[in-house]
C-alpha cells in the first residue's frame, strides 16, 4: 500500500490499480483499497483480475471504485451479472470481448451469451499463464493486425505447435 500511495501522490489524474492474486501471489483486500483510497483520493479504478465468486464479495468491499476485470475476458457474462462495471483485456481476445459488451450494454443478454461463447475458447488458449499469453496471445492479436512479433528474453519461447494453435485462434476469431 506505501508503494502503491508513494507513487501516486501528487498524481493529477485518476489512478487505477491492478489486483491480481492468481498471477502475482499477493492481492489487495477490499480494506486494503479503501485505506489506498484514504490516502490517494484520485484513486478511482481498480483491475481486479479474480473469477466471479471472488469478484462479487471484492465488489462488496471496493469502496465506491469503478471495478473491472480482465482475465481474458473469462466469466464475462457472469461478471456483468454480478456488477462488474467494464473490462481491460489483451488485444487477442478484444474483438469477442467487444461484441459481448455490446450486446450485454444493448439488453440482449442471449447476444451476449453467444458472443462470450464464441471467443471463450480462444480466451481459454491465451489464459494458461501470463507467459502463454505473452508467447502466443501476442501472435494471435500479431497475425490479425499483420504485425511481426519479437520475443524478448527471457520468455516463454513458442513451440511449432503452439504456434500452429496460435494461427489457427487468430484465423477461427
Amino acid at each position: 500500500i506505501d508503494v502503491f500511495a508513494r507513487v501516486g501522490e501528487g498524481a493529477q489524474v485518476p489512478l487505477a490499480v491492478q489486483n491480481a492474486p492468481q498471477y502475482l501471489g499477493r492481492s489487495l483486500s477490499g480494506a486494503d483499497l479503501t485505506a489506498l483510497g484514504a490516502r490517494l483520493p484520485q484513486l478511482t479504478h481498480v483491475k481486479a483480475e479474480m473469477p466471479a465468486v471472488d469478484l462479487a464479495g471484492f465488489l462488496a468491499q471496493a469502496g465506491g471504485l469503478t471495478v473491472l476485470n480482465g482475465r481474458g475476458g473469462l466469466e464475462m457474462t457472469d461478471c456483468l451479472r454480478i456488477g462488474c462495471q467494464g473490462f481491460i483485456v489483451a488485444p487477442d481476445v478484444l474483438p469477442g470481448v467487444a461484441a459481448c459488451w455490446n450486446a450485454w450494454a444493448a439488453g440482449d443478454e442471449a447476444a451476449a451469451e453467444a458472443a462470450y461463447a464464441a471467443f471463450l475458447p480462444a480466451a481459454l488458449f491465451g489464459m494458461q499463464s501470463l507467459e502463454h499469453l505473452a508467447a502466443y496471445g501476442k501472435r494471435v492479436w500479431g497475425r490479425r493486425a499483420g504485425v511481426t512479433i519479437h520475443d524478448r528474453a527471457p520468455s516463454l519461447r513458442p513451440s511449432e505447435a503452439g504456434l500452429r494453435l496460435a494461427e489457427r485462434w487468430a484465423d477461427k476469431s
